[in-house]
């Protein structure tokens, strides 16, 4: 542990005991787990609490998804409740999509702020803390040459980031709610989830062919992308599922999407014609049989189904917001993409398909 860490963690300790909890250092609750704190209270187990210092701030969401995946994973099945303490600013995007995923408390920089404003002392000396850090994380920026910020395929500086245009998440997730859902909403449904497709991924899935007919003259996509090159998410996507096209489904279903449905999808995609992914896009979470079949498509077939209702689109628009707002370095910009939504998505169906 370096000394910036350890200075956060002996903070910490003492942000905790000036809320009343009696916090007691690498403690071990088993035989394999030792935790950064246990606080207790009048005597009772109130929590587990792992802090950990975050070099970048704010910090993005690649990386918060890193962190706190490995810390859940380490806090295991732990009876008592768990807190997560970053020395980093979450964009509250984030942190809502990330308690939603892992379950997991998260207090940021702000958190710490407001819970330390009893202690006036101890506030400031985390502000210093905090200043310190920022500062020494902008030398060793200023070290090295800063990539451009690519939005839209237009390459920015940070001076021009105010010319950039408002995020429009907020726009499309109100258009989103108000679409109708059922055939009589279809053709808008489809239309709009064209312009969210867009503006969340326009950068790197170019050339949609909308409603392209197969060879049969019978069997419609709704739209088809190819992939662009220089984002790490596609060009890893595509290669390990040897997809050229991307297939993305409206169904704008008032009810879950049944298999029967799903096996209609199924017959559209090809892993010979490297179109074995389809991204299903639906209004609400599918009926459990139809992951069953998708688990089927995928075992069978190498045919990959990624479902994606309204709540999936919500949440991922926020975090295309965010992404906008930040003047972040290329590479920054990048870890903060809402492909992080997918990959975690896509991570979760593998890991829980049978053999």
């Amino acid at each position: 542990m370096n000394n910036q860490a350890m200075q956060f963690e002996e903070l910490c300790a003492e942000l905790l005991q000036s809320m009343g909890y009696t916090a007691d250092r690498q403690v071990a609750l088993s035989s394999q787990r030792r935790f950064d704190f246990v606080i207790t209270k009048n005597c009772a187990v109130e929590r587990v609490v792992e802090v950990k210092f975050i070099r970048e701030n704010p910090g993005t969401l690649a990386t918060l998804r890193n962190v706190v995946s490995r810390v859940k994973s380490y806090f295991g099945a732990s009876p008592f409740d768990q807190l997560l303490i970053l020395s980093c600013v979450v964009a509250a995007e984030h942190k809502a999509w990330l308690f939603k995923e892992f379950k997991l408390e998260i207090w940021d920089r702000e958190d710490i702020l407001g819970h330390a404003e009893k202690s006036r002392q101890l506030q400031n000396r985390f502000a210093t803390f905090f200043k310190e850090q920022d500062d020494a994380a902008a030398g060793a920026a200023r070290r090295s040459l800063s990539d451009p910020i690519v939005t839209d395929g237009i390459v920015h500086d940070e001076e021009t980031m105010q010319l950039l245009p408002d995020p429009r998440g907020v726009e499309l997730s109100q258009r989103l709610a108000d679409t109708p859902r059922g055939k009589r909403g279809a053709k808008l449904y489809e239309a709009l989830i064209l312009d969210i497709l867009e503006y969340l991924f326009g950068d790197y899935l170019l050339d949609p062919r909308i409603q392209a007919r197969l060879e049969d003259k019978l069997s419609v996509l709704d739209v088809v992308y190819r992939v662009g090159q220089g984002h790490p998410f596609w060009e890893t996507f595509t290669r390990d599922f040897r997809a050229r096209v991307i297939v993305f489904e409206c169904k704008n279903y008032s009810l879950p999407i049944k298999p029967n449905q799903l096996h209609t999808t199924e017959r559209y995609m090809s892993a010979s014609a490297l179109r074995p992914v389809c991204f299903l896009m639906t209004r609400v979470k599918p009926h459990e049989h139809t992951e069953l079949a998708a688990f089927g498509a995928m075992r069978e077939g190498g045919k990959l189904f990624v479902f994606l209702d309204d709540e999936d689109i919500y949440e991922m628009l926020r975090i295309r917001d965010v992404q906008l707002r930040l003047p972040t370095n290329n590479r920054d910009y990048l870890q903060n993409d809402p492909t992080v939504v997918l990959d975690q998505k896509i991570y979760d169906f593998l890991s829980r398909m049978p053999r």
